[in-house]
């Protein structure tokens, strides 16, 4: 009963994410801006101070601001509605020093236009993964070792399902099989790799995903 509740909470609360307006901050500080990369849709590119501008529900990132230049007090609030703002109608990658990648995706289902900031955790000919803004592969790999929930964002490249963002939620303590047998969905038509996954070949986290996404790739 317990697992029957939690799950129709998580239902409830997707739904009135997707049906609320987006709420956003008015300023940020000058520290949160961070150097980047930036490439536009149009392929123009560029370097810029990057600082991510929040809604209210945590991961969920549907807009970042830049500056080509830093003002010289650190600490300053800087007015959002004077600076350039990134989102999916212009921005195609913002690409940190560290070599982090971020763009925008759909959440699937959504009839608004629900884009969201996502990180890319490995991107080959055939699969794109991605996590949201927040949560890199050392957040996702200690949930694992936690067994508390994470989200990933598989979209394949090509086949039936080509662009079709699909949504893999681990919940480990409560639905131990429930993001394997998703996923051997996902490859019904690679019987082999389908295979693997039942029999757990791959393990049922990120670390195995991100291993049976590699060989996939390289088939």
């Amino acid at each position: 009963m317990k697992q029957l509740f939690f799950l129709l909470a998580l239902c409830l609360q997707i739904t009135l994410l997707t049906a609320q307006s987006i709420k956003t901050v008015t300023a940020v500080r000058a520290t949160s801006f961070e150097q980047a990369t930036v490439t536009l849709l149009n392929d123009s590119i560029f370097k810029a101070w990057v600082s991510v501008k929040s809604n209210a529900y945590d991961g969920y990132i549907n807009h970042a601001v830049y500056l080509k230049e830093l003002p010289a007090d650190s600490m300053a609030m800087i007015n959002v509605k004077d600076i350039p703002v990134l989102n999916h109608t212009n921005l195609k990658k913002i690409e940190y020093n560290n070599g982090t990648v971020f763009f925008f995706q759909k959440l699937q289902g959504c009839m608004a236009n629900c884009y969201f900031l996502r990180r890319t955790l490995l991107e080959n000919q055939k699969v794109l993964l991605t996590s949201f803004m927040s949560d890199d592969l050392a957040l996702l790999r200690s949930a694992t070792k936690a067994k508390t929930p994470y989200t990933v964002f598989l979209q394949f490249k090509e086949g039936d399902d080509a662009g079709k963002v699909q949504q893999l939620t681990y919940i480990p303590k409560m639905f131990t099989n429930k993001s394997k047998n998703k996923l051997a969905k996902m490859f019904k038509k690679h019987p082999a790799l389908k295979e693997k996954i039942e029999n757990e070949t791959y393990a049922n986290n990120i670390d195995g995903l991100m291993q049976l996404l590699q060989d996939y790739g390289n088939n």
